[in-house]
């Protein structure tokens, strides 16, 4: 069973979402609570305060706010974010859970040329320009995403997935016709799944607060990883713009967040106007590791 669903998740055969139902069998058969809320979860959507919701969920977008003019026209504006704003709000503005099942972001990529809107509600609208002088004025807004982003999910999600599997092969070669369900194999499966599927989002560790000893974040990064950056379509001073905030507040990890979040937004706008929208998920999973 997990020999003939690694063949068909590695060469495309089954969509994304055939390979997570299948491998609810195999969750079961290990008994692992983990895994099989994490299937779970991606098959049947993750709720709005899910505080364990993956990063490689949350994408990077940029948002308008539209304002109706005096003379019956509209006006769409993008979200500046203020140098005083909450790291909340910047998160806000800036980044968009993706909460549907894995089988709803397949069939939104195969309907996507290239970006989509997302529309705001009204009360996320108001919300969002409040503090706006013209905000009396305001009739709506939506978020701008790129199908590279929805893409990116998928992968990320399959990359999990795909590694849990052959991770748990090596380990248990005859785990489709026996598991035996000693201590230290229930242990060994829960190393497996903590380090594949949530890495340092262990939820075990979230839950009751343990505390995770990090590594200092200018030894975390390299002058390799940030030429990476550039490769990308960031600018040189924007770089050096960013590392100046690692090297400013990396004591500071609440202010960290703040100003590295304020960072991507500012270069979001930059990357995204040359053209360069695939890059964008690449961006935005190294803040996430910074962060």
């Amino acid at each position: 069973m997990i020999k003939d669903l690694i063949s068909d998740l590695s060469y495309d055969k089954i969509q994304l979402s055939q390979a997570l139902s299948r491998s609810k069998l195999l969750a079961y058969k290990i008994n692992n609570d983990d895994f099989k809320e994490w299937l779970r979860k991606e098959l049947e959507g993750y709720e709005h305060n899910y505080k364990l919701l993956p990063e490689y969920r949350k994408i990077s977008c940029q948002m308008f706010i539209t304002h109706s003019l005096p003379n019956g026209q509209q006006h769409s504006k993008p979200v500046m974010v203020s140098d005083g704003a909450s790291t909340e709000f910047q998160e806000e503005v800036n980044y968009l859970k993706i909460l549907e099942p894995i089988s709803i972001i397949e069939r939104q990529i195969s309907q996507l040329t290239d970006s989509g809107f997302i529309q705001l509600t009204a009360e996320e609208a108001l919300s969002i320009s409040h503090g706006d002088r013209f905000q009396k004025w305001v009739v709506g807004g939506y978020r701008k995403v790129h199908k590279g982003q929805f893409q990116n999910i998928i992968e990320l999600t399959k990359q999990k997935l795909l590694d849990t599997l052959l991770e748990l092969n090596d380990q248990f070669p005859n785990l489709t016709n026996e598991f035996d369900k000693t201590s230290d194999n229930m242990q060994k499966v829960k190393n497996i799944i903590t380090n594949n599927i949530y890495g340092n989002n262990n939820p075990i560790n979230v839950a009751v607060g343990t505390n995770v000893e990090q590594k200092d974040i200018n030894n975390a990064f390299s002058d390799n990883d940030y030429s990476e950056l550039e490769k990308l379509g960031i600018d040189k001073k924007e770089i050096n713009d960013l590392r100046l905030i690692v090297q400013t507040y990396s004591k500071d990890k609440a202010a960290l967040k703040q100003k590295a979040l304020k960072w991507f937004g500012s270069v979001s706008a930059s990357v995204a106007a040359k053209g360069f929208y695939d890059n964008l998920p690449a961006i935005s999973e190294f803040i996430h590791k910074m962060l």
